[in-house]
Order: C-alpha cells, then structure tokens, then sequence
C-alpha cells in the first residue's frame, strides 16, 4: 500500500497497519510544502508506481515513476505540460496511455507520460477545480472524465460553479461531453 499527505509519500508493507515515510520521494520545495496530486501503481510492473506533484510553477511539480515500490524514483515529464496535476489514469492493458486532469484542462501521453497533449480544455471561471479521470477496467478505451468548479465558502446566494461530465470511446483522444440534467 502507499499514500500521499502533504508532508510525504509513505508505505505501508502490513495492509495499512503500520507506514513508513519513502525518504527518497520526490518533494524538492524548500521553504514550502508539496501538493501531491495523485499515486497510482502501475498496471503490469509489479513494485512501479506514479506520483503526480501539482505545485503548478516549481521545478519540483510534474509526473515521477517509482520503481523497488517508492525506494528510487525518476521525474518522467521534462515540460511544463500539463500544469498542476489533480488526477491520473493509466490505461490498464496499454499502460504507455495516460490520462490527467489539471488546473487547465485534460491530458492524454502515449509514451509512458513523458510529452503530453491537452485533448480537452477546462477553464474555470470561478472557484477551485476538482477532477477526476478514469478508465473502464472491463473496456480501457471507455474513458470518463469529470470536473466541478465552485466558490468557497458555497452559500445558496453565491453558487456560480460549472460541471463537465465526459465520456470517450477511443482512450481519450476524443471526448463528448454528457448532459447529466437529461435536458
């Protein structure tokens, strides 16, 4: 088991009895704290896992593999894209295909999450963004991707938010947008 606080990645070797800080992760922000986005494990590389840093900006933020079950671990993406990860999926029988959601929008790799290409753009125009990607474990090209924006703190009088709820039928390299109100 492993999991992400803001203070580190950790793992537990015990069903969750017990954890240990992986003193090797990646963190690399002085003076501040890191946004540990998300940690997936690898679809078919039994000890490999993923951790997403969201820290938009800083050096520190992108996309790291963790090999030996978090003992050593390498930055995967060199650019800048996508800009502060919120959520990962890795396309279980292909796991070179990756999905993310960021602060800007949906992100599709073919290499293992090396180079990355917005495929769906999510702007905010109020509030915070929360996203989340997912393959369909049965049929990995279904894809469903769903963000939400609001203004903190939620009142009834101050409500502006917006919703996407979207569904792609070819890994995510297209995306139809769902209409949940049936309307």
């Amino acid at each position: 088991s492993a999991a992400t606080t803001t203070n580190g990645v950790y793992r537990s070797n015990n069903g969750g009895s017990t954890w240990s800080k992986l003193a090797n992760a990646p963190s690399g922000i002085s003076g501040g704290y890191t946004t540990y986005a998300d940690l997936d494990l690898h679809p078919t590389e039994k000890g490999s896992l993923y951790l997403s840093i969201s820290n938009a900006g800083k050096s520190a933020a992108g996309l790291y593999k963790g090999t030996n079950y978090g003992d050593s671990w390498q930055k995967i993406n060199q650019s800048t894209e996508p800009k502060g990860f919120i959520d990962l999926a890795i396309k279980p029988n292909e796991p070179n295909i990756m999905l993310a959601t960021s602060v800007d929008g949906l992100y599709r790799s073919e290499d293992g999450g090396v180079n990355w290409l917005k495929v769906y753009d999510i702007r905010v125009a109020v509030g915070t963004l929360t996203s989340a990607v997912a393959f369909d474990p049965t049929k990995p090209d279904i894809v469903y991707a769903g963000a939400t924006s609001a203004v903190a703190p939620a009142t009834p009088t101050s409500l502006p938010f917006e919703n996407w709820f979207l569904r792609s039928e070819d890994a995510g390299k297209t995306w139809q947008e769902l209409d949940l109100l049936g309307g």
